[in-house]
C-alpha cells in the first residue's frame, strides 16, 4: 500500500467507504479522463494503477506535469 510518512493514506475501510458512495470505472490504458477548459462534476480516486497528468502544446508535444501511483498500489 502506498504510504505517506510511514502511514497509508487511506485504510481499507475507507476505500471501502468511497466505494459505497461512488461509481467504480475503469479505463484503458491511455484513455482520456478530462480536457482542461471542460466542465466536470465528477471527482476521481485512483484506486489502482497510475495516472499521468499531460498538456498537450498547439505543436501537438506533450509535456507531463505529474505522475502518479494509486493510493492503494504498491510502489513498482
Amino acid at each position: 500500500m502506498a504510504e505517506l510518512a510511514g502511514r497509508p493514506l487511506l485504510l481499507p475501510h475507507e476505500i471501502e467507504d468511497l466505494r459505497s458512495i461512488g461509481v467504480e470505472r475503469h479505463f484503458a490504458p491511455g484513455e482520456r479522463l478530462v480536457s482542461i477548459g471542460s466542465e466536470s462534476s465528477e471527482v476521481y480516486f485512483l484506486v489502482d494503477g497510475l495516472v499521468k497528468i499531460v498538456v498537450m502544446s498547439t505543436a501537438g508535444t506533450e509535456s507531463c506535469s505529474a505522475c502518479a501511483a494509486a493510493a492503494t498500489s504498491s510502489a513498482r
